[in-house]
């Protein structure tokens, strides 16, 4: 269950998210099955943060910091992760269906069991990265 506080700030948007993180440096977000929806979080920092089960279904996490964060079984679906870091990321049963990580740093992540299913990774770092059982079908993956 997600820490009520955290998901209270992180939906007044990435500017107000940031200013309680840079407070709170050694702050692990808890957003497990959390409802982030759609929200606009373009450039938010949630290295470490506890994602896991939640839905962030056509969220817009460009140019966001997730490294290090733990999303196993969340659902990305149609999210935006253009230029996203997410190396060192668990991704595990990962949904990100039709979503954009173009350009994304995906390194040392595990993407082991996720449905990338038709997902655009144009330019994305998969250095070290987990890819074992991983959905790629009808995904872009170019340079």
């Amino acid at each position: 269950m997600a820490n009520a506080e955290h998901l209270a700030l992180l939906k007044q948007g990435s500017t107000v998210w940031n200013s309680f993180k840079k407070l709170n440096p050694s702050l692990h977000a808890d957003l497990e099955s959390a409802n982030l929806s759609g929200l606009d979080l373009q450039g938010v920092d949630l290295s470490g943060a506890n994602l896991v089960d939640s839905n962030c279904a056509g969220t817009n996490f460009t140019e966001a910091i997730l490294s290090s964060a733990n999303l196993e079984e969340a659902n990305l679906a149609k999210a935006n992760l253009t230029k996203a870091n997410l190396c060192h990321a668990n991704l595990s049963e990962i949904d990100l269906l039709n979503a954009n990580l173009s350009d994304a740093d995906l390194s040392h992540s595990n993407l082991g069991k996720a449905d990338c299913s038709e997902a655009d990774f144009t330019n994305a770092n998969f250095t070290e990265a987990n890819l074992l059982r991983t959905n790629f079908q009808h995904a872009t993956l170019t340079k």
